[in-house]
């Protein structure tokens, strides 16, 4: 879908609409109901990473429950930007 979005506006819209009107606009066709189109980016926006960490540290992480990635994201922010 995306790819074919941005194939669209690259040839030019002549209707004006951005890719995020286009996917509304396709997925409702599809649908036939109104279709949903999100809103900008209301937090931080975080960056996608991938590490290797050891199998029973992600465990004890993953059983401390939902929220785990954000506690880790703190714990490194605390870790790594401390002001001595």
């Amino acid at each position: 879908m995306i790819a074919r979005n941005d194939s669209i506006m690259r040839r030019g819209n002549p209707t004006g609409a951005d890719a995020n009107d286009v996917a509304a606009q396709q997925a409702e066709a599809k649908s036939g109901a109104p279709a949903r189109v999100s809103g900008g980016q209301k937090a931080q926006v975080k960056e996608r990473v991938s590490i290797r960490l050891d199998a029973d540290l992600v465990a004890a992480l993953r059983a401390s429950g939902p929220g785990w990635q954000t506690r880790v994201n703190n714990m490194l922010r605390r870790q790594v930007l401390q002001t001595d």
